[in-house]
């Protein structure tokens, strides 16, 4: 298996990025995330977090900060990798920051991925790596970076997103392992699951995921 491979499998291994907010039932996410977004939108505090906490569109300015919560957050340097390769070929279709103060807490990264369900191409896309400084784990960063990513990426127009992570952890997002099932990937079980942004999206018999070279993935699947 490639050494970017071996990253991906990863992030599903490595602690969820917890928090102490409540885990919303899964018929709640939709709700949750446009309530989040319309509050980081007017640039609100999301519950429970300290006022000095808003959430940002990343840009060129965030890029070391980003890379540094990576790296402390999975003990090394391969998804911080991972995250530029993806940033040079093209593909980011989102990546909001954390920032506290002035600082870089956490940080989401949504990209470009090739979903075709019964023949019809879906506009999906990958959810990884979510990262947060260990020192502020377990206080809602990640949720809230999450919630108010999923609901941009529907605000852009996309239908699904694919995510491989802890079974525990991403169905409070209304990420489904059923939903992915169908979907021929390098990955399966209980850590790859699906979320459908648009009613409908990945609704057929049979699809197919096939990764960006950037994930080192060998042909894709």
């Amino acid at each position: 298996m490639a050494e970017p491979l071996r990253c991906v499998a990863a992030i599903s291994k490595y602690p969820a990025p917890t928090d102490s907010a409540l885990s919303p039932r899964a018929s709640e996410a939709d709700m949750l995330s446009l309530l989040m977004f319309s509050r980081v939108c007017r640039q609100e505090p999301a519950y429970g977090q300290e006022k000095s906490m808003r959430i940002e569109l990343e840009n060129a300015g965030h890029h070391a900060g980003i890379g540094a919560v990576t790296r402390a957050a999975f003990a090394g340097g391969d998804e911080a990798e991972l995250i530029e390769r993806l940033r040079a070929d093209g593909l980011v279709r989102l990546s909001l920051v954390a920032v506290d103060g002035e600082r870089v807490v956490g940080h989401v990264l949504f990209t470009t991925l090739h979903v075709v369900v019964d023949g019809r191409i879906v506009d999906a896309l990958c959810l990884a790596p979510v990262s947060v400084l260990p020192q502020y784990q377990r206080r809602g960063v990640g949720s809230m970076l999450i919630r108010d990513g999923l609901a941009r990426c529907k605000a852009l127009g996309g239908e699904a997103v694919v995510v491989l992570g802890h079974a525990a952890y991403y169905p409070r997002f209304g990420f489904s392992a059923d939903l992915a099932s169908k979907l021929a990937a390098p990955f399966a079980g209980e850590a790859f699951m699906a979320l459908e942004l648009v009613a409908g999206a990945l609704a057929g018999d049979a699809g197919e995921v096939v990764y960006p070279p950037a994930f080192g993935i060998d042909g894709g699947h």
